[in-house]
């Protein structure tokens, strides 16, 4: 992926959601051109970033881990060879946690178990992606 599209994803992110403030990035050294424009980004945007550098399935299961117990208020992936191999599982993850962003009161939060679409565990079935 283009490294200056990290910069726009942000900025849209900020636009469609303005109370965004804690964001964490699923990312891979090899994005680190990537890396370097969405720190930029971030902090133009007032945004708190929480690096999390996905090498192989057991980090991705790590990530999740400390996803479920931080809950920042939105996630987002720098694309890779490695990381793109693992887009459905972490789109099946944020879709699965929580219906609203950890900024929200807690009334205003449905857990997972109550959003539309089952909870699933998606730690369960973590592979290597394809190569």
């Amino acid at each position: 992926m283009t490294p200056e599209l990290g910069s726009k994803r942000l900025e849209l992110l900020k636009e469609v959601v303005p109370r965004v403030t804690r964001l964490a990035v699923l990312w891979s050294p090899a994005a680190q051109r990537e890396l370097r424009v969405t720190r930029a980004a971030a902090d133009k945007l007032g945004l708190a970033l929480k690096l999390m550098d996905v090498r192989n399935a057991d980090d991705l299961a790590r990530a999740f881990a400390v996803l479920e117990k931080e809950r920042p208020d939105a996630l987002t992936m720098l694309f890779d060879g490695l990381t793109s191999g693992y887009r459905g599982l972490v789109g099946d993850f944020a879709k699965n946690t929580s219906c609203r962003p950890s900024s929200e009161p807690e009334s205003s939060r449905r857990p997972a178990a109550s959003c539309p679409t089952p909870r699933t565990s998606p730690t369960a079935s973590i592979a290597p992606p394809p190569t």
